[in-house]
């Protein structure tokens, strides 16, 4: 993943530190949050970002942390931005 985003301009340490973050607050191997959602729009994901991540990404997060609601608000695009993916 880091080479995809590196080909493409984006800042890589952002992305990658929120998923393995994510990946790890799941903590089941078969529920990973993959790279997959971020494949499609190759050199147009800095603009597609939040679109991925509101239209795709949250709606699978509001499955898998339907019982932890601090940790699904900690993911949320609004957060993020403001954080870790900050451009």
């Amino acid at each position: 993943m880091r080479c995809y985003l590196q080909r493409h301009g984006l800042p890589k340490g952002g992305l990658i530190e929120v998923l393995a973050r994510i990946n790890q607050r799941i903590g089941a191997p078969d529920r990973e949050l993959g790279f997959s959602f971020f494949l499609q729009d190759g050199p147009g994901l800095r603009q597609g970002l939040r679109q991925v991540w509101q239209g795709e990404v949250e709606p699978y997060l509001e499955q898998v942390f339907f019982d932890q609601p601090e940790a699904l608000a900690a993911n949320r695009w609004e957060v993020l931005v403001r954080g870790p993916l900050a451009a």
